[in-house]
């Protein structure tokens, strides 16, 4: 299994997480992205959050793949 670790920028911050991880990393879908908060798999800050999260700025997105 790998883990990604995406840094939340300025230009990112205020979208939905799912949108968000798309944004970071044009190698992950958004539907994809979608998939992987659901089953519990992306965390920020160290948190499991919702598709509905808004990003902020210096956010942490850890991926589990």
């Amino acid at each position: 299994m790998n883990n990604k670790i995406l840094n939340v920028t300025n230009i990112v911050s205020g979208n939905r997480l799912d949108k968000a991880i798309a944004l970071l990393d044009p190698s992950i879908t958004r539907s994809k992205s979608e998939q992987l908060i659901e089953e519990g798999l992306v965390f920020v800050n160290g948190k499991v959050e919702k598709n509905s999260y808004k990003v902020k700025e210096n956010d942490e997105i850890k991926i589990l793949e």
